[in-house]
């Protein structure tokens, strides 16, 4: 969503936010400042906000929902909350992406050291990607090239 940048009295320092699930009455999971975290994709007037909605809070709403329009303004009055903001978005985009995301549980990081002992006795079996440790891009990719070193050294 697009926002003039004088409508947000926010600095959107850092990268957005998660809303914990003790939080109730919002739909939207986290935001990410995406005009401050990659500067160039918004004019310098304007702010750019993702907003995530569902995930294992509420795998259903994407269904429940099935107008991209009406989504958007359930996404900006989370924002508007949260942020104050007082006008609504000059452009907003709607992208449906249903279970990308891993969900990570209590417990997860545990599981993780379990299977890092048993492929410690499985040589040349190797796992990476987004469901074993960090979502974002970047995270994959330096898991990437973890496994991939630790590949080559088993060579």
């Amino acid at each position: 969503m697009t926002y003039p940048r004088s409508a947000i009295k926010h600095a959107l320092l850092g990268s957005g936010f998660v809303v914990p699930r003790v939080e109730t009455g919002l739909s939207i999971i986290a935001a990410t400042w995406v005009s401050s975290k990659w500067p160039g994709r918004a004019p310098a007037e304007k702010v750019l906000i993702r907003a995530f909605i569902g995930g294992a809070r509420d795998p259903d709403i994407l269904s429940r929902i099935p107008n991209d329009e009406d989504l958007a303004h359930l996404a900006h009055r989370n924002l508007a909350r949260i942020l104050k903001i007082e006008c609504y978005p000059q452009f907003s985009r709607v992208y449906r992406w249903k279970n990308r995301s891993p969900q990570y549980e209590v417990g997860h990081l545990a599981r993780l050291a379990s299977i890092d002992h048993e492929l410690q006795h499985t040589p040349g079996l190797f796992i990476t990607g987004t469901s074993f440790r960090g979502i974002g891009i970047p995270d994959c990719i330096a898991e990437g090239r973890a496994t991939a070193r630790s590949a080559s050294e088993g060579l």
